[in-house]
């Protein structure tokens, strides 16, 4: 009965809500979505919508977003930072009636924010021309905007200067790393078991070479995040992430000032992505999902390689694009096809972060043919996206494997 009587009170709230939103929408826009605050991924979306708004120079639109958790945990800084530009309310219940009202009343268009309106799956399905080119299209808008939408208040800056200068940091004179592993999960979702994104996972001792080469470049190399499976114990790599000053606050403070990022596929990218930031992606598995990434401004990836145990050689590019991969069919498919997947090698990974360093400094030497053999991967494996070339192959692993 209680039940009952609260769905009807979200209803007639809906209604009113509904009525004076379409007011209000006279003197300015008001948009409504929902997303899971508890990954730093979950409100992406919205950053990208921004961007499009931006770019296309559209009046600025309020936005109300319903929020849930999947899983027991929420960054109480990137939340606050999200809050100080859009309206966040928990309550996922209400959403789903008022969500239900505007479908039914054909407002869905005027209305809501599709968290799926960059969905590459839905093209991979579809097939279809015009839902291609209006991704396409979408996708340009995104990679030109060059400034983040969503900054840390001054008060916070100043805080944040100081938490720096405890780590004897100086903002844009150090290389942030981060490797995934289930630890985090593991202890802060109720699921007890993740091994279907075991695919992302990589072994951060393989970034140490990297993180050498930073350090010989007089800059500092930071390991960030919370919650590892296996601790670093080196002068010249600083484990923050399993250190006294790891926090909600550090965690995105560190990485928006950070010369550039070096990550696997990983929801913590994300957030070197809404700060505009630099990013290696190294480790990269499911080629289809390439389009999630494919949104920066800057970046360079490698991916993992795939080995037929079968044939006992290495698969190419194209066999793997016949595959056709994606985070939700990968485990299936390896295991169906008696494949296995190989880490990148250290050396891989330290390549990759050199080109990015000497990119940063101006001191990277393209050849003429560099960006003709970027064009030549994009154009056959996922022709029509990326043509600006803000995401990049790491220029040895594109050499030595395409």
């Amino acid at each position: 009965m209680k039940k009952f009587i609260i769905k009807g009170l979200y209803f007639l709230i809906s209604i009113l809500l509904l009525l004076l939103v379409l007011f209000l929408n006279i003197f300015k826009k008001i948009k409504f979505c929902q997303a899971d605050m508890s990954r730093l991924g979950g409100i992406t979306f919205i950053d990208w919508y921004l961007s499009i708004n931006k770019v296309k120079k559209q009046k600025p639109e309020l936005i109300i977003c319903f929020y849930n958790m999947t899983i027991d945990h929420i960054n109480y800084q990137w939340f606050k930072i999200w809050r100080q530009k859009i309206f966040l309310i928990k309550n996922r219940n209400f959403f789903y009636i008022l969500n239900f009202l505007i479908f039914k009343l054909k407002l869905d268009k005027a209305l809501l924010i599709d968290k799926n309106f960059l969905n590459q799956k839905k093209l991979v399905k579809e097939q279809s021309y015009d839902n291609f080119k209006l991704l396409k299209d979408k996708y340009d808008f995104v990679v030109k905007d060059l400034e983040p939408n969503i900054q840390f208040s001054n008060n916070d800056n100043m805080i944040g200067k100081v938490f720096l200068k405890r780590l004897k940091l100086n903002e844009l004179k150090y290389v942030c790393f981060h490797n995934r592993d289930e630890s985090f999960l593991e202890k802060k979702s109720t699921i007890n078991d993740w091994s279907h994104h075991s695919f992302r996972n990589s072994n951060i001792e393989n970034y140490i070479e990297a993180a050498h080469y930073i350090h010989n470049q007089k800059l500092k190399s930071i390991r960030v995040g919370m919650v590892t499976d296996k601790k670093l114990a080196n002068n010249f790599f600083y484990d923050y992430a399993n250190s006294n000053h790891q926090s909600d606050f550090g965690d995105i403070y560190i990485i928006k000032n950070c010369l550039f990022f070096v990550c696997s596929d990983t929801g913590i990218s994300n957030v070197a992505e809404c700060f505009k930031k630099p990013i290696v992606y190294v480790n990269f598995a499911a080629l289809c999902d390439l389009f999630n990434v494919a949104t920066i401004t800057k970046g360079l990836i490698i991916f993992k390689k795939i080995y037929d145990l079968n044939s006992k050689k290495y698969l190419n590019f194209d066999d793997i694009k016949k595959l056709n991969i994606n985070g939700s069919n990968i485990s299936n498919i390896l295991e169906d096809n008696n494949l296995k997947l190989v880490e990148n090698s250290p050396k891989e990974i330290l390549d990759v972060t050199q080109e990015m360093y000497l990119k940063q400094i101006g001191a990277w030497h393209q050849d003429i043919n560099d960006d003709k053999k970027q064009k030549d991967f994009w154009d056959k494996y996922f022709p029509g996206f990326n043509t600006s070339l803000s995401l990049k192959v790491g220029n040895k692993y594109l050499e030595e494997n395409f």
